[in-house]
Order: structure tokens, then sequence, then C-alpha cells
């Protein structure tokens, strides 16, 4: 597809170059002995091909839900599932075109491909165990739920790190809530120097936000064991401020 993102185009290229080699041809194999819908498709470019026909959802469907349970006996599994909704992500691409540029979740197209691909195999992987009805629909609406769960994540911290360095003076009797006084925690520590903002929006985004750690390792464009790591070593610094950040908070 001509409009594919240069991220997707390229995993096309490279799937159309081994989906049909021997090893994909002896995945497609195993398939079909474990599920007699994958019958007589020969490798797993066929079962692509047969689930992006339009004449026939439901199969389509059993087609791909077969392919999901079969996910973690090897590779191919979840490429061949990721393949098969790639034009779904790409859909999912355009709708956030607008969440791309300076000041926004993504500075560049390619960070938001990239995220919308490591979200989609992270569902991929989590309904692998109990393969939905319809796995296609399943898949691509939670990672447009999740990609939109990100943007939130990164725009609610620049709003809280961006608020006015004075505030009105006068008595303020307030309630908050743990959520509320992590986020005080956080901008002290980074307005003070104990944390660099990545590290304070990294901890806002995936303890506050929820943002799954894939979506967040694909913003920060290393690992998720990286960003996991990075995330403890910034979490120990806040422990080791102590108090004295909550007070710079208030």
């Amino acid at each position: 597809m001509s409009d594919q993102p240069n991220l997707f185009r390229r995993l096309s290229d490279q799937w159309r170059a081994a989906a049909t080699g021997p090893d994909a041809s002896a995945a497609a194999a195993r398939w079909a002995a474990a599920a007699p819908v994958l019958a007589g498709l020969a490798s797993p470019a066929e079962v692509v091909a047969e689930c992006h026909r339009r004449d026939d959802p439901e199969r389509s469907a059993a087609l791909l839900r077969a392919v999901l349970a079969q996910v973690g006996d090897g590779p191919w599994p979840a490429r061949t599932v990721l393949q098969a909704i790639l034009p779904g992500l790409c859909g999912l691409v355009r709708r956030a075109r607008h969440q791309v540029g300076p000041d926004r979740p993504w500075p560049r197209f390619e960070e938001l491909d990239q995220a919308v691909l490591a979200l989609a195999a992270e569902r991929i992987a989590a309904l692998a165990p109990d393969p939905p009805p319809w796995p296609a629909r399943a898949i691509i609406d939670g990672t447009w739920q999740r990609l939109r769960g990100a943007a939130r994540a990164e725009r609610r911290w620049t709003t809280h790190h961006c608020l006015p360095d004075t505030l009105p003076e006068g008595p303020a009797e307030r309630t908050s809530s743990a959520a509320e006084e992590l986020v005080e925690v956080l901008c002290a520590a980074v307005d003070t120097g104990v944390l660099e903002p990545a590290d304070g929006w990294l901890i806002y985004a995936s303890r506050i936000d929820a943002a799954p750690l894939a979506a967040l390792a694909a913003r920060t464009g290393h690992s998720e064991r990286w960003t996991s790591q990075r995330r403890r070593a910034a979490e120990n610094l806040l422990i080791g401020a102590g108090p004295e950040l909550v007070g710079a908070g208030r």
C-alpha cells in the first residue's frame, strides 16, 4: 500500500521477502496440524491473504484467531497477526497524525509509528492465551485506547510541569489524591534538579496514567528493560530525596 508510513512499508517489504520461505512454511504446517481451519494454507503469506478477503469476515476472524492461539511458538504467529492487522494500524496512525509535532506527544512521525506497533504487539501477546471472537477488532481497538492513554499522559505531564512559578497566596484548604500528591512531588523533583524532566515524565506516565511500558519504551527509543530500569532508578532518587520534595511541592 503506497500510503503506508515508512516503518510499516519496511515491515511489508520484509514480509514479502520471508513469509513464504522454508521457516515460515514449516510454521504454517504446524498451525494447520493444530487448527483444521488453517488446513490448505501453505504459508503465513497465504494466511494473511485469506484474512484480507472481505467476502467472509467470519472465516477471516477464525483464521486469525487460530494463528493468535499459536503465539509463543516461534516468531511467526505474532508476526502473521501483526501483518494481518497492519492496514488497521495504518488507519490508527492517520487518526493520530495531529498528535505529532513540537510540544506534542510524538515529535516525529516515526516515533508515532513505533508506538503503534509496540502497543499492537503488546495487545497480541495479551490476547493470545484466550483469543477473542474478532481478534483484529480487539487488537486494533485496544491499541487505539492505549495510544490515546499514552498521549494523555504526555499532555498531562507537560501541563503540570508548565504551571506558573507563582500561585496566589491565601488560605488553601484542599484534599489531594495520591496522584495529585505524586504530581507535586515530581514537579518539585524536576524543578530542584533531583530528576531530569524525561524521568519525571516516565514516572508520571507509567504510575499515574498507567501507560503501558511497551509504549513508553517506544517513546523513549529504548528497550522495555532499559525503560523499566530507568524508571526504577528515578524512583529510587525520589525515595532518597525524602520529605524535602513534599515540602517543595506545596
